[in-house]
């Protein structure tokens, strides 16, 4: 994850996801940010990063972007926003975030007896469907049901349910 301070000019849109090229490339993604305790910058901060990666079991392990991961996610970023070409660095920190194997939500009662509802799997983009995702689970528990479709948002895909 990367931090660029870009020129007042080169204001980008609220978020962007760029789409992998070839399979196993990882995508990038990327939102403004704002200004906050970053001093000297001129407020138009972008932050980027890969989607994707290895899995971690032990997060203490893992160091800090190096330079190879930044000109990549730079590299990359720039072949379609040239904004990124004209920025400076200002942090770099890795970003942890849980993902299912399909990238998908998860949705369902962990267990027959209905005690206990499992949300989760949001993959660095479940934040965006929060008040959706939060109605359902509602409505789920305290109905049975839910309006939304949540089809293929269960435990069933890889067969996890307690046996």
């Amino acid at each position: 994850l990367v931090s660029l301070n870009l020129p007042p000019d080169q204001m980008l849109g609220p978020l962007f996801f760029l789409h992998p090229d070839t399979p196993g490339e990882p995508g990038i993604y990327g939102q403004p940010q704002p200004a906050g305790p970053h001093r000297g910058t001129s407020g138009n901060l972008l932050k980027i990063g890969f989607h994707g990666g290895t899995p971690v079991e032990r997060p203490d392990s893992v160091t800090s972007a190096g330079p190879d991961t930044i000109r990549g996610i730079l590299d990359r970023a720039s072949r379609f926003l040239p904004a990124v070409g004209t920025g400076t660095v200002i942090e770099r920190e890795r970003c942890w975030y849980s993902m299912t194997p399909d990238e998908g939500f998860l949705l369902d009662w962990l267990d027959d007896e209905h005690t206990v509802f499992v949300a989760g799997g949001f993959s660095g983009h479940g934040f965006k469907f929060a008040p959706v995702i939060g109605r359902s689970v509602a409505e789920l528990i305290l109905e049975g049901s839910t309006e939304y479709e949540i089809h293929g948002m269960g435990l069933s895909r890889w067969d996890l349910r307690p046996k």
